[in-house]
């Protein structure tokens, strides 16, 4: 337990030394890691809401958490991890896995929105693609 201690803290003297004098290029984030990093920071920042009437659905989206709202008989819930997020264009699209491991994907597109049941415009149009379902409406940032 001793040993593997100061190995530890050799190590963390040497990655400070080599920051601080001879190598400041080790601590230096590349270009291509800070755009990664402000990626991450933008989607794990960004709360949705997403909804659509025929059947009447909702998905909320805060940080990494996935809330999947769907009214049949009564209201069935599913919750989603992330498992891959890309951003082209003005189009977003998020890979997700349910519980039993089903996948779907929500896209979001930057364009006018509707959801035909008001006059309430969305800056976002949406799919979601689950077991079965293919859905369409619309989303907005919190």
């Amino acid at each position: 337990m001793k040993k593997s201690g100061y190995i530890l803290i050799i190590l963390v003297v040497f990655l400070w030394v080599s920051c601080k004098n001879k190598n400041p290029n080790i601590c230096k984030e590349s270009p291509e890691q800070k755009r990664m990093d402000s990626i991450v920071q933008e989607m794990l920042h960004t709360d949705w809401k997403v909804l659509g009437t025929e059947p009447f659905w909702n998905i909320n989206v805060y940080n990494d958490t996935f809330q999947f709202s769907i009214l049949n008989n009564n209201i069935d819930t599913v919750y989603f991890e992330l498992k891959k997020y890309a951003k082209t264009g003005s189009v977003i699209e998020y890979l997700l896995t349910d519980e039993e491991d089903n996948t779907s994907a929500l896209s979001l597109k930057e364009e006018q929105c509707s959801d035909g049941m008001s006059d309430k415009k969305y800056q976002y149009s949406a799919t979601f693609k689950y077991k079965k379902l293919d859905l369409k409406g619309c989303a907005e940032m919190k």
